[in-house]
């Protein structure tokens, strides 16, 4: 694989992981009171932990779906 063709990948995933990570960042910090007190901890934790399954199989779906179609699944290399 050229160089040209992985920068285009990374071209095409770089606003994903972008938008993940302010996803994720936005998640994280909803409702949230303040993160010094043990429940605050506690909900950020849950929401982590919730978000990140969801994550997961939302991937995992994702890749079901493309080998289903007869994608290839190879993850660039």
């Amino acid at each position: 694989m050229s160089i040209l063709q992985q920068l285009g990948q990374v071209w095409i995933l770089l606003p994903v992981v972008l938008l993940i990570a302010a996803g994720l960042g936005i998640t994280l910090g909803s409702g949230n009171v303040r993160l010094s007190t043990s429940q605050g901890v506690r909900q950020m934790a849950g929401n982590l932990s919730s978000t990140m399954l969801f994550l997961g199989f939302c991937v995992l779906g994702l890749m079901m779906a493309q080998a289903a179609v007869g994608f290839n699944l190879r993850a660039g290399w």
